[in-house]
């Protein structure tokens, strides 16, 4: 299984010289930890369902 992530697309210096060197084909995308937060707890509520 794969998961795809929307997100905003990386351009910091600063941050894309922490993360070290991204293959051409790849790209680094920020998400905001609300939107994590979200889905934790969708995926959680789903577990209580079964």
């Amino acid at each position: 299984m794969t998961y795809i992530a929307q997100g905003w697309k990386v351009t910091d210096p600063r941050v894309l010289a922490d993360v070290g060197p991204v293959p051409d084909h790849e790209t680094l995308v920020e998400i905001p930890e609300e939107v994590l937060k979200f889905y934790v707890r969708r995926y959680r509520q789903k577990e209580g369902d079964s």
